[in-house]
């Protein structure tokens, strides 16, 4: 290999590193991200539960679902409960979806990852190669490095 082509390949090296570098900035964000969601959805799956109590209570033969029926507002009291049932429900779904696209995005960084394996060690011996081109080359300056 000459020496220009080595340069070439140097510098094409140095752009997968940096390419690499980001991928991996990138997977710690998405990581850190995804834990978050974790934690939101755990959150979010609690409320879901306690919504889906209170309509279940508010329906059954409860205290508070008789005293809403013997003052004649149960129903509209159901239906509130119905509504913050379907809005955790929507929010719930909502994080599970955007952690879905977080373990995509993962799973695609890790396979580009997968791709730029050994660019460090690559260099290294690009280098090398081009360093003793260059000493064995006739060039004056060449044993100055």
């Amino acid at each position: 290999m000459s020496i220009e082509e080595l340069t070439r390949e140097l510098a094409e090296n140095r752009e997968k590193v940096q390419v690499r570098d980001k991928a991996r900035r990138d997977m710690d964000h998405v990581r850190e991200s995804l834990q978050e969601e974790y934690k939101r959805r755990y959150a979010l799956a609690e409320v879901l539960k306690k919504e889906l109590r209170d309509v279940e209570r508010m329906g059954g033969l409860s205290l508070t679902g008789l005293i809403y029926e013997f003052f004649g507002n149960k129903e509209e009291h159901m239906d509130n409960e119905r509504q913050e049932q379907l809005a955790a429900k929507l929010k719930l779904d909502q994080c599970s979806h955007v952690i879905s696209e977080l373990e995509r995005e993962l799973s695609e960084l890790e396979r580009r990852l997968s791709n730029l394996e050994g660019l460090d060690e690559r260099y290294e011996s690009l280098f090398k190669e081009k360093e003793q081109l260059l000493l064995q080359s006739s060039s004056p300056n060449a044993h100055t490095l």
